[in-house]
């Protein structure tokens, strides 16, 4: 016969604002708290007068991984918590250079006990010259929002910083969030950067050539923690679907559309949990540019054993 002591979880997941009760704020249980952070929206391709090169718009940054164990004796009877959704994706324009997508309004919090930071929005397309991709949050501060040509920053300690015109950096640590891609003048968007527990960052629209030529939005940044390479895939047309997380951490960033040398271009998607949104395709300047997708929302479980 089979004697021991068997432990009884209980799982909540928070996906919109709520408030945890602590079941033994005298102590006596341990509580496990993950956030994510939420990712920021993919800037706008840029619709510009035929003849000129241009870039589509950068990819939005991820948002941090935050995972912290509390004795539930430290921890008040109730804890308020915070999940913003992601930033906006950058509107599509008609004869102008892209909208640049926004940063989220806020990050994931467990009351002032955890703060999971967010990743930064990326810039919209522009003439003759690349775009920046979103930062990634870090354990510290958030990612910054791209400017134009350059990339947004890093979030301290972890985040990888926004592409300028190339492929999003990479966290610096498995729990840090990942750059966006940058968009490349006249050229495929570039990927999104490569993330562990976070999100990954967004891809970059695809660009003009001066011919013009069409090209193909950038793929999001791979999903790495599980030893799996999954991302949404960027293409000929609208940015591919974002993969949805496998068990509690972040899903991948949002494609980027394609760009198109005579119709609309091509609308970037939008991240899955903590993922950055991807960024839309150029045009010339008679059509509008494809929209940026909106960065993926945040999350939090709380496990009490």
């Amino acid at each position: 016969m089979l004697k021991g002591t068997f432990l009884q979880t209980n799982i909540t997941t928070f996906s919109s604002n709520g408030t945890f009760t602590n079941p033994a704020p005298s102590g006596g249980k341990n509580i496990r708290v993950i956030c994510i952070g939420p990712g920021g929206g993919g800037g706008s391709g840029g619709s510009i007068v035929s003849g000129t090169a241009s870039s589509g718009g950068g990819g939005g940054g991820s948002g941090d991984y935050m995972d912290v164990t509390f004795p539930s004796s430290s921890l008040p009877a109730t804890v308020s918590i915070t999940v913003p959704v992601g930033g906006l994706g950058g509107t599509t324009v008609t004869g102008a250079a892209g909208n640049t997508g926004a940063a989220a309004l806020g990050n994931t919090t467990f009351g002032t006990f955890v703060t999971a930071f967010s990743g930064g929005g990326g810039a919209g397309g522009q003439s003759a010259a690349s775009s920046g991709g979103g930062g990634g949050g870090g354990a510290l501060t958030v990612g910054g929002t791209a400017v134009t040509s350059t990339g947004g920053t890093a979030g301290v300690s972890g985040g990888g910083a926004g592409g300028a015109g190339t492929g999003g950096g990479n966290p610096s640590n498995s729990w840090g969030g990942a750059g966006g891609g940058g968009g490349s003048s006249g050229a495929q968007g570039p990927t999104g950067g490569n993330a562990g527990l976070a999100g990954s960052g967004g891809g970059a629209g695809g660009g003009l050539t001066v011919t013009p030529t069409a090209t193909n939005g950038g793929s999001s940044g791979g999903l790495l923690s599980f030893g799996i390479n999954e991302f949404a895939v960027g293409g000929a047309g609208a940015g591919g679907a974002a993969v949805a997380p496998t068990g509690y951490t972040g899903g991948s960033g949002g494609a980027g559309g394609a760009s198109s040398a005579a119709g609309v271009g091509f609308n970037g998607s939008a991240g899955a949990i903590g993922g950055g949104g991807g960024g839309g395709g150029s045009s010339i300047s008679t059509q509008a540019s494809g929209a940026g997708g909106n960065g993926g929302p945040g999350f939090c479980v709380v496990i009490v054993f």
